[in-house]
């Protein structure tokens, strides 16, 4: 807080004499000691302002802690009084207390060997329960070795058993092949049995230049090994059965016609053997009568060498089977009937010969041409089975083969 003087201060005014400066001074310490008493006063108005407040506040305090003071005396008193009532209990329950916790210790201590008695008995159950598990597990290991042997003992055994089946199933097939070979090779053999016998009964002007070309056919296929009756095959035979079983069928409805041929074949050899003299009949036979005698030759030859063949296996019945046998190339009864007359008519006169040999050569050809007739008919029937029988082995072979693909 600064002096401000009352006296007024002219700034253009810069000359000053001692006297000036000596009230200015005075001036100014009058007014520093008015304003030091002012201060002064507010001070003391402050501090007595002050002392009225802290008076009063005492006040309150201590009428605010003598009301404590009396609070605390009373909380003081209830507690005293409860401490009284405490002690008092304590010293009438006290041993009814001590006589509980008693009770309850002993609990606790029975209960507690209770549980070391019950521990101890667990370890020894547990000490015989490790005893029997590594006892099982031992056993189990020993079992699971034994498993593991015979595992490996099977799959040897398997093994074995695989390279055993897998021998037997080449054997089997390679018996298989065989007997389908041989099958093949004793149909083709009878089929060209019957054919060559057919061929050698007929006259080759007649209407065997068919006969002959199955014959040729069927000598070419049992030559060159084909497998006509392979069953795991899918490709049909090369053999042309169809064309077969055509030709005989033909065969069979042509022989009305070839009757009538082989009847004026048969009438005009008969007229040949009038004419003939016994010196010519007995040396060189003329036309049939030669030719028969020469068949008659290969036919022996022939039946020898078809009883070594056999006829096709697993016929389907006794009826059938009787229908497929082969016919054995042999002479007809009738036949040798006529070739001993014959040899019987050589042997008498020359006087009766012209007689005889003109009933004989009637009597030939009427047996020659029925039983050349029949015979071939039974013998082209008996193929024609045959041949159905074939084909239908092939048709269920071939579906038998599919339904397993």
């Amino acid at each position: 807080m600064g002096f401000q003087s009352n006296c007024p201060y002219d700034p253009c005014t810069k000359r000053s004499t001692p006297n000036t400066d000596v009230f200015d001074k005075s001036e100014a310490l009058d007014r520093e000691r008015l304003e030091v008493a002012c201060l002064r006063q507010d001070i003391i108005d402050e501090y007595e302002k002050k002392s009225a407040e802290l008076l009063k506040y005492l006040d309150s305090m201590e009428s605010a802690f003598d009301h404590q003071r009396s609070e605390y005396e009373d909380r003081e008193t209830n507690l005293r009084r409860e401490n009284e009532e405490l002690k008092h209990e304590l010293a009438h329950g006290c041993r009814a207390h001590v006589a509980e916790l008693l009770v309850k210790e002993q609990d606790r201590e029975e209960k507690a060997q209770q549980v070391v008695q019950a521990l101890q008995l667990l370890k020894s159950e547990m000490k015989e329960k490790e005893r029997i598990a590594q006892k099982e597990h031992k056993k189990a290991k020993e079992l699971q070795d034994m498993v593991e042997d015979l595992q490996l003992t099977l799959e040897k055994k398997e093994e074995e058993h695989e390279i055993v089946r897998r021998r037997e199933e080449r054997t089997r097939k390679h018996v298989e092949d065989e007997n389908d070979e041989l099958r093949r090779k004793a149909a083709l053999g009878w089929m060209l049995g019957c054919l060559s016998e057919l061929y050698l009964r007929l006259d080759p002007e007649i209407g065997t230049g068919g006969i002959m070309k199955l014959v040729r056919k069927v000598q070419r296929e049992l030559e060159c090994g084909n497998q006509v009756f392979s069953t795991g095959g899918m490709m049909p035979p090369k053999l042309e059965y169809e064309l077969i079983q055509r030709e005989i069928r033909r065969l069979i409805n042509a022989s009305a016609t070839i009757r009538p041929d082989l009847t004026e074949k048969l009438r005009t050899s008969a007229s040949m053997l009038r004419t003939t003299k016994p010196k010519e009949f007995t040396g060189e036979l003329p036309g049939d009568r030669r030719k028969k005698l020469r068949v008659n030759k290969c036919l022996r030859d022939q039946e020898a060498a078809l009883r070594s063949i056999s006829a096709p296996s697993q016929l389907p019945s006794r009826r059938e089977a009787a229908s497929f046998q082969p016919f054995i190339l042999r002479d007809h009864p009738k036949q040798k009937h006529h070739i001993a007359c014959h040899q019987d008519v050589q042997k008498r006169s020359s006087g009766n010969w012209e007689e005889v040999r003109l009933l004989e050569a009637d009597q030939a050809t009427k047996v020659a041409k029925q039983t050349s007739y029949q015979e071939i008919k039974k013998i082209l029937q008996g193929l024609e089975s045959s041949m159905t029988y074939l084909l239908g082995q092939e048709r269920r072979r071939r579906l038998y083969n599919q339904r397993r693909i």
